[in-house]
């Protein structure tokens, strides 16, 4: 665990092509969002999530059940309400 510029993500990178059965799930990045152009957008071994470490209380319950109703609507192929794409990330 750690803060996005504690990762060499050069390094990273070659490690996770290195051997594809290695996988990385960040949640920080250096700089937070990576560049448009990171290789981390498109390494299949390499899941990105949203930072929300750090959440207590009632925050943490509120934000799963938002998680919740964005997975049955993408589960159910609607329109999500909350989307990260390549232009808003």
């Amino acid at each position: 665990m750690g803060r996005g510029a504690q990762v060499v993500e050069k390094d990273l990178a070659e490690a996770l092509r290195a051997v594809p059965s290695r996988v990385a799930v960040l949640d920080v990045t250096w700089p937070e969002p990576p560049e448009p152009d990171n290789c981390l957008y498109t390494l299949p071994n390499v899941i990105l999530t949203p930072h929300i470490a750090g959440s207590i209380g009632n925050e943490v319950h509120r934000m799963a059940e938002y998680m919740f109703e964005e997975y049955k609507a993408f589960d159910a192929g609607l329109k999500t309400q909350f989307s990260v794409t390549k232009k808003n990330a």
